[in-house]
């Protein structure tokens, strides 16, 4: 970095450049430096102890860069700070208490992890501070208020509780509020708010408030930019937001509220209003049916799971984000819909849409396209060419498409999520799709593909495949060996905690103020994962799954599947797999469902299977395993159903136990019936496994367990005839 050598350097700012790496440097007592600006950059590595040379520096950003490790403590010799920004490493506030002249203060992800610092009472010059995404509990601290300068205070995702302390407001300087995402509780007036003239973002969000509204607060509070109250246990829309007109944020998702959505609510902020979030309440329509949403430049739009009838609302032309998931809305896609030529993300999903889907929304015309979401509807016809080259979502699943698969999706180059599944799309498997280079999820369950799944050919490798499901098709054949050993997505083990699939979406607020929101779009998806099927509402992108049960593939488990060590789920049951279970399967130690059930498994379950010791969900049932079933770890947590029908299996959680001649036989199948020649079976099931005493009890078992089931249904399908069946009369002459 020999930017840092120049001797008579003083500032340095090159913020908001994402695609700028580096490190910091040693820095020598001689720095002249004064501002370092480096925030929402990729600059990264540990913070220099040397850090606290820089004994001129009066502005410090490294917000939102990749910076790790204990941020040093020499960082308190900087003196003549006015403004510091940490945005990631672990940092230890008690060294704040000498930068006494800190006029500006945000650290945000530094794994704050205590109650508020008290050493920023001492900060008596503080106009902002910004404590969001740290560990702080406890309440807020009552000596708060005393910091006099206070203008922007932001304490959002944190795990603070208490009551709400209304203190707060005797801030006259306030122009910027965020307690977002804790857990305060109490209630809040709001008139509490209404001197404070200057105050412009209030958001109350993600708490266990209850926001109150008084007759004073109508005309009175201030005019808002932003206002955030979702979960405030609010039942209908606050009267006070008819007066006003300059809202560029609302967000009150997540409440009570009923009915419709007021005519007057369409009119408030007309001009401004850029981003609105209802989403989680009760609406069932408007009051006035707009054919076009009446704002005239909104950007972000979430309606999402109410209770909306009729057709579908259509945005302005200058929509990026645009949902309605979760309604009763019917009839078709207006095409007019295509006009939203800036439009990055729809989702329609979970509504009762039907018709076509128009072409033009999976056209190169819509290459700003980056999220379509269109599952659980009634649409129909084929699915429609995609030729979108940014798009990374496409979820068209619960449908009733049919046809093919379009050969145009290769051509979307950026895609990481591809859901087709609970169609009666009807094709081969699309091996082609393994060029896509970002592809990682892959969801193609319950359609009528069929065939073989062919080997992969070079540069058709899905080569960072995750999640594949390929279950209730007609696929048939061996399982596909070679992807398994170049699936090298699967063979990660996570460690630590790990990121949610999703993509930056637009800013949540706008404009004003040194504190900026990005409001990240969490992709969500509907999988079945340990034995059921459910809604995955956010991804984490370590999560692994292989799910290629109800087909027809008749081939051995490969030894290659025991490579995918970073599984979570496997489920290749209802197929008709023949063979042993591979010992490479004792390998996957990340595994937390596993189901091999109704197929053609022969052998033994081997012991080094318990090495498996997260799984929760297991199922061996219905296969032709024998031996005794291993013990210890997770595997004495299940029950019988895990191993039912497997007639050479013994030992616990069975009835039939493993060498212990002392040990009664267990009785006949439990489906012998009474009165049906049940008796003459019962016989023979005893005289079998007495046959087998010379070899020892366990084969006599097995022996006599498998011929009465074999020839159970024969003998009383014999004896349920002969009772059915008039008898003879006697012939005169014969000897009763």
């Amino acid at each position: 970095m020999g930017i840092f050598r120049l001797p008579n350097l003083r500032i340095l700012g090159v913020s908001d450049n994402k695609n700028l790496f580096g490190y910091l440097p040693e820095f020598s007592p001689s720095s002249l430096l004064v501002e370092l600006r480096i925030d929402r950059t990729n600059f990264s590595g540990l913070l220099p102890n040397s850090i606290g040379n820089l004994d001129s520096l009066n502005v410090l950003k490294l917000v939102e860069s990749n910076f790790w490790g204990q941020v040093p403590s020499s960082i308190a010799n900087l003196s003549k700070l006015t403004n510091l920004g940490l945005g990631s490493g672990t940092f230890d506030a008690q060294p704040l208490g000498k930068l006494s002249k800190l006029t500006k203060l945000v650290l945000q992800n530094t794994k704050l992890s205590d109650v508020f610092p008290q050493s920023i009472a001492n900060l008596t010059q503080l106009s902002v501070l910004g404590l969001t995404k740290n560990e702080l509990f406890g309440e807020i601290p009552s000596w708060l208020p005393n910091l006099t300068r206070l203008s922007y205070l932001v304490l959002s995702e944190n795990q603070l509780s208490g009551m709400f302390q209304s203190s707060i407001s005797r801030l006259e300087h306030f122009e910027l509020l965020d307690l977002s995402s804790n857990s305060l509780s109490g209630k809040v007036e709001l008139d509490i708010f209404q001197n404070l003239k200057n105050l412009y973002l209030l958001d109350l969000s993600g708490n266990k408030l209850t926001v109150l509204e008084t007759n004073s607060t109508n005309a009175t509070l201030p005019k808002f930019d932003s206002i955030g109250m979702a979960s405030c246990n609010l039942k209908e829309f606050p009267k006070f937001l008819r007066f006003q007109d300059e809202l560029e944020v609302l967000n009150l998702a997540n409440n009570g509220i009923h009915g419709q959505i007021p005519t007057w609510l369409w009119n408030t902020s007309k001009e401004t209003m850029r981003n609105i979030d209802l989403h989680g309440n009760f609406l069932t329509g408007f009051e006035q049916h707009p054919n076009a949403i009446p704002w005239i430049s909104p950007q972000f739009i979430d309606f999402s799971f109410n209770r909306l009838q009729g057709p579908l609302p259509l945005p302005s032309p200058s929509i990026l984000l645009y949902s309605v998931a979760g309604n009763l809305l019917t009839r078709e896609i207006p095409p007019s819909l295509c006009q939203n030529s800036a439009l990055f993300a729809l989702d329609l999903s979970d509504n009762y849409l039907s018709g076509a889907i128009p072409q033009c929304l999976a056209s190169t015309s819509s290459d700003s396209l980056m999220l379509l979401n269109l599952s659980n509807n009634n649409f129909q016809g084929s699915v429609p060419q995609m030729s979108v080259r940014g798009i990374k979502l496409i979820d068209l699943s619960q449908n009733q498409l049919h046809g093919e698969v379009p050969r145009s999706l290769a051509n979307c180059t950026m895609l990481e999520i591809l859901v087709l599944g609970d169609n009666q799309i009807e094709d081969t498997f699309p091996l082609w799709l393994g060029a896509l280079p970002e592809l990682q999820v892959l969801v193609l369950r319950s359609n009528r593909f069929h065939g073989a799944i062919e080997n992969p050919k070079t540069n058709l490798k899905f080569s960072k495949l995750r999640i594949i499901d390929l279950s209730h098709n007609g696929f048939s054949g061996t399982l596909p060996s070679e992807y398994f050993q170049n699936w090298n997505e699967m063979k990660v083990v996570a460690k630590g905690n790990s990121m949610y699939m999703g993509m930056d979406a637009i800013p949540q607020y706008r404009g004003k103020g040194p504190v900026h929101y990005w409001k990240r779009l969490p992709y969500s998806i509907t999988i079945s994962s340990k034995g059921t099927r459910r809604l995955y509402e956010k991804i984490q992108s370590v999560f692994v799954v292989v799910d290629l049960s109800h087909n027809k593939s008749s081939s051995e488990i490969p030894e290659s599947l025991g490579s995918l060590y970073g599984l979570q789920a496997l489920n290749i049951s209802e197929n008709n797999l023949t063979g042993i279970i591979p010992s490479s399967m004792a390998n996957l130690t990340n595994l937390e469902s596993l189901d091999l059930s109704r197929n053609l498994l022969s052998g033994e379950i081997l012991q080094q299977l318990t090495k498996l010791t997260f799984l929760s969900v297991l199922d061996f049932s219905h296969n032709r395993l024998t031996g005794c079933i291993p013990r210890g770890k997770q595997f004495d947590t299940f029950d019988n159903s895990s191993y039912g029908g497997n007639m050479g299996l013994c030992g616990v959680p069975l009835t039939m136990l493993c060498g212990n001649s002392e040990t009664s036989p267990p009785p006949p199948p439990a489906h012998s019936l009474q009165g049906d020649g049940s008796e003459f079976l019962t016989g023979i099931y005893w005289m079998v496994i007495m046959m087998g005493y010379g070899s020892g009890m366990i084969v006599g078992l097995i022996i006599g367990h498998t011929f009465t089931t074999r020839y159970h249904e024969r003998f009383v399908a014999v004896f349920e005839r002969a009772k059915k069946t008039p008898k003879r009369p006697k012939r005169k002459g014969r000897r009763n």
